[in-house]
């Protein structure tokens, strides 16, 4: 059923990009964290993909592949203006529309999106910095020869392991967006999928690199349901995805998807940091940054120190943030976009703080309910745990994990129980002197990022590996030895 234009605001259709001429699709409405309809998404249909998806990775791939590297990083230099100042796309929407159109559908604070405008930019504009730290030539020709000379002056084949990348954008931040411009950098045709929960940021991406001049079947755009998003997976030569379990699960043992989950970020503190006024200030930023939605942020404090006074002094800090609209500048807590899981946490949370060992104590500051309904939007208030060690069952405890809002548990551990305590882990700060447990903690392979200098989780540079190199999943090295 096709919804009513005149419910949107400015009749705003995100349309799919596919290079071709074809008739308007089925829509459906996009709300904002009110509930209140902003914008309409089209349903590509599902029916339709395999011949898209093979214009996408045959056509698309000969056509960014006959453009050089120098020739590709100076149109995606202007796809960043483009995408950062620019009026792009049917409607011609500007940056500060698209900004409030963002935060509205995804209720993350004004500024987060700012800056995720910011960081997707520079990425455009600095992605030769980005391919060489990926690379294992610094010669970006490595892109157009596919091989390169080793220091043992042996030639080395570096060849793509597929002709197209199929994505499932993500939703929790717009900067994420930032791995797949790295990609289509390393001459990877997209074929992308948006979000529900923002549509808005992969079409903004896919309309300023059409803009900038790239081959239209290099970069399309196919919104959908579950189905579309299914098939755009399974039908990519390689494929990537951002989700939970389930979808990891599912994937597992397919070699040609790669799903990002959830982050489980973790700061330790040693007893020495654990009584420094600094230390509760950092902790607070790696908490409330971008409104807690990203893999990075913090959601675990592990100490060797005293625990209770961490979480206290933590909890104090947060109590008197007040809730605001997302569109304030000064906003710092998000709002939700579906009332229902917030409740959904709240009872979660609720269940599992009646365990033993466990103890919300952002209540005994913050006399709010977890729950905030205001202005016609949720919100959930940020929330600081106590946990008790010797109720964890082999290092894990259902509250010591990562949430979609701005949470952090808070445990102390034996120091020979540091490890485990913050293995599995997308990013980990250590705010510690200690170079026995830098040693220890970088031996640990299932600790993705290791911030040994104290800079916080939430500290992302695309010059570093995120969940591996995108470069590795992208490509492989043979052997080659070359007729001349």
């Amino acid at each position: 059923m096709t919804s009513n234009p005149a419910s949107t605001e400015d009749n705003r259709v995100i349309q799919s990009v596919t290079g071709e001429s074809r008739e308007p699709y089925v829509t459906e409405p996009v709300t904002d964290y009110r509930e209140q309809a902003i914008a309409e998404v089209e349903r590509f249909p599902s029916i339709q993909l395999s011949s898209v998806i093979e214009g996408n990775r045959t056509a698309g791939h000969q056509e960014l592949n006959s453009v050089s590297i120098h020739e590709l990083t100076a149109t995606l230099q202007r796809a960043g203006q483009y995408f950062a100042e620019g009026d792009v796309g049917p409607s011609n929407t500007g940056p500060e529309e698209y900004i409030r159109n963002v935060v509205r559908v995804t209720g993350l604070p004004i500024t987060t999106v700012r800056s995720a405008v910011e960081t997707i930019r520079q990425t455009f504009e600095n992605v030769e910095s980005a391919i060489r730290a990926q690379t294992p030539s610094t010669n970006l020709r490595i892109l157009d020869d596919l091989y390169y000379e080793s220091p043992e002056k042996t030639t080395i084949g570096y060849v793509p392991k597929g002709h197209n990348l199929g994505l499932l954008a993500p939703s929790n931040h717009p900067a994420v967006l930032s791995l797949a411009l790295v990609a289509y950098a390393m001459k990877y045709p997209l074929a992308i999928r948006p979000s529900d929960g923002d549509p808005f940021t992969p079409a903004r991406i896919v309309h300023a690199l059409h803009e900038a001049g790239v081959p239209e079947e290099s970069a399309i755009l196919l919104p959908g349901d579950r189905e579309v998003g299914t098939k755009i997976l399974e039908q990519s030569d390689l494929a990537m995805g951002f989700g939970g379990e389930q979808l990891q699960r599912k994937y597992a043992s397919s070699p040609g998807v790669k799903i990002h989950g959830p982050g489980n970020s973790k700061v330790f503190v040693d007893a020495d940091y654990a009584e420094q006024v600094e230390t509760i200030d950092r902790l607070e930023e790696a908490m409330m940054a971008d409104g807690g939605r990203g893999c990075i942020n913090m959601s675990q404090i592990v100490t060797t120190g005293d625990a209770e006074t961490i979480a206290n002094r933590l909890a104090q800090r947060i109590k008197d943030v007040p809730v605001r609209s997302p569109l304030d500048e000064d906003s710092r807590i998000p709002a939700l976009s579906d009332p229902d899981q917030a409740h959904r946490l709240d009872q979660l949370l609720t269940t599992n703080l009646s365990s033993p060992g466990a103890e919300d104590v952002t209540e005994l500051y913050d006399s709010r309910p977890r729950v905030i309904e205001q202005d016609g939007a949720t919100f959930l208030r940020p929330t600081v745990v106590l946990l008790d060690w010797s109720e964890f069952e082999n290092g894990t405890h259902d509250l010591f994990q990562e949430f979609p809002f701005q949470y952090a548990s808070v445990v102390a551990v034996p120091e020979s129980e540091v490890v485990t305590a913050l293995s599995d882990s997308l990013a980990v700060t250590l705010l510690s002197d200690s170079r026995d447990l830098e040693r220890r903690a970088l031996k640990e392979p299932s600790i993705e990022k290791l911030y040994a200098n104290g800079e916080l989780t939430c500290d992302i540079d695309l010059l570093e590996p995120h969940q591996g190199y995108i470069s590795d999943f992208l490509y492989k090295k043979q052997a080659y030895r070359p007729s001349v």
